[in-house]
């Protein structure tokens, strides 16, 4: 599974001794926050950052490093997302300096060990190219780099050619800049230094590496969930089957929870050979799709795509949904296993031409091949008056 970083908020302040800085940004349970954490210029005895607050643990990333006096640090934080909702991060610092916070928001990471490196760096001469440290990296894995400037530097450096979206924080008043931005790693071993460009001085500079989530993953479905949700836990789903089905890969499982889910389902993807996307009820029967006519081929399930499974579901219409097939198969390579198909017909009202129906149909122009249908209780199937209910 690709990392996704879902979102980035910065802050920034220059209060004297006083600065601190809040930064809020909504995550869901299960995202992983990544903080990098910069001053501009350190004070005559004061040596390192304090541990940010406002909310559950942060552990520090990066080795601690005592800056001489009035150079600038950086230090790199995670902390995992235990409750969905605003997460709250403080940092503060008693230099008489500027501070700066980028909160990353990332999903698709390995959560049980998230981080495969960090490292940083402080600079002690002047220099236009801002190094950060190599790190060990990992094959699909997020390399996230920061410089940090130096007071009273406001230019923003350059980031390396291979890396994108640069995040940019200024502070007008402290005079300081820290730049972040990113990199998705094609291979294992040492990333190497990633270099950025920036005015000649001197800088502090850090390196982290995300171990992207590896192996089938299970993508949660559920009546009261939201599609915008990454549906990585059982706590933050999807709302719709076909919204689980869009956010899995070949080889996933969409945990479809108990209820009654309206509307037709449109297959938006499939999995590949030995590895099926499968669709499945949480609890057999527990969760049910109930069709209508709004779709052309009028069913309740719709499967267009190739190493697609279906298993465990209730699919029905009523009386008033004109729904005529409980599932359609149009593709090789599908399994429609365990379910309960009942209700499917098209009523005869007014002198209306005979529809039929079907619990489950083949609309394949080319002959279907390793097509598995087994274990479905399937009844009251057809065309029969409404008076005869």
């Amino acid at each position: 599974m690709p990392i996704t970083i879902r979102r980035v908020e910065t802050g920034t302040d220059y209060s004297g001794a006083n600065s601190s800085v809040t930064v809020t940004v909504p995550a869901e349970v299960g995202d992983l926050l990544v903080l990098f954490y910069g001053i501009d210029y350190t004070s005559s005895g004061l040596n390192d950052h304090t541990t940010p607050t406002g909310g559950g643990t942060w552990t520090r990333r990066t080795p601690v490093i005592a800056p001489t006096y009035q150079m600038p640090n950086i230090s790199v934080w995670t902390r995992p997302v235990t409750a969905s909702g605003n997460q709250v991060t403080v940092v503060s610092n008693g230099n008489d300096a500027g501070v700066y916070a980028q909160v990353y928001v990332i999903s698709g990471h390995d959560m049980d060990d998230p981080v495969v490196d960090a490292d940083s760096v402080i600079a002690t001469s002047a220099s236009a190219s801002w190094v950060a440290p190599a790190v060990d990296g990992a094959d699909s894995g997020l390399l996230l780099c920061g410089w940090q400037s130096q007071y009273p530097n406001t230019t923003a450096p350059t980031i390396p050619g291979s890396m994108s979206d640069a995040v940019s924080t200024v502070n007008n008043d402290a005079e300081g800049v820290l730049c972040s931005a990113r990199e998705v790693l094609d291979a294992d071993g040492d990333t190497g230094t990633r270099t950025a460009t920036g005015q000649n001085d001197q800088y502090a500079a850090a390196s982290i590496v995300i171990r992207a989530a590896t192996g089938p993953k299970t993508i949660y479905v559920a009546p009261a969930g939201n599609d915008a949700n990454s549906g990585l836990v059982p706590q933050s789903p999807k709302a719709t089957i076909a919204g689980g089905m869009s956010a899995a890969s070949a080889g996933d499982t969409v945990l479809v929870a108990d209820g009654v889910y309206e509307g037709n389902v449109i297959t938006p993807k499939g999995g590949s050979a030995g590895n099926f996307i499968t669709v499945k009820a949480e609890n057999k029967w527990g969760a049910t799709i109930k069709g209508d006519d709004s779709t052309a081929k009028q069913a309740a399930v719709e499967i267009n795509h190739s190493y697609v499974r279906f298993q465990d579901f209730e699919i029905t219409g009523d009386v008033d949904s004109g729904l005529r097939n409980g599932v359609v198969v149009n593709a090789s390579n599908v399994q429609v296993v365990g379910c309960h198909i009942h209700t499917i017909c098209q009523f005869l009202t007014g002198g209306t031409g005979w529809q039929g129906g079907a619990g489950i149909d083949f609309w394949y122009e080319d002959p279907l091949e390793n097509v598995l249908i087994d274990g479905n209780l399937i009844h009251n199937i057809g065309l029969w008056e409404t008076s005869d209910q």
